[in-house]
């Protein structure tokens, strides 16, 4: 079984290489920027649904969020993966 650290590592993981903020996320996934810290301290489960969103949110699969280990490495991020604001040497 997964634990909810386990998946809040994961949405953090998945939140910093978007280049999104908690806020931004939050707002993506239609839940408060609270919902989101908790998730990723581990004091939150989230339900299917909100799994779902945040996956969404970030371009991952539910399976990246759920999975152990660093996923990350399967993910390589291109320019067009960015929000227009967040992206690094994207004029806008």
């Amino acid at each position: 079984m997964i634990s909810p650290m386990s998946i809040g590592k994961q949405v953090r993981s998945a939140r910093n290489l978007r280049g999104k903020t908690q806020k931004k996320l939050a707002k993506a996934a239609s839940c408060s920027r609270e919902t989101i810290s908790h998730i990723e301290r581990g004091r939150l489960t989230p339900s299917v649904d909100l799994l779902c969103r945040l996956a969404d949110a970030l371009k991952v699969s539910v399976a990246c969020l759920l999975e152990r280990g660093t996923w990350q490495k399967k993910y390589s991020l291109s320019a067009e993966d960015y929000d227009d604001e967040s992206s690094p040497g994207r004029e806008q």
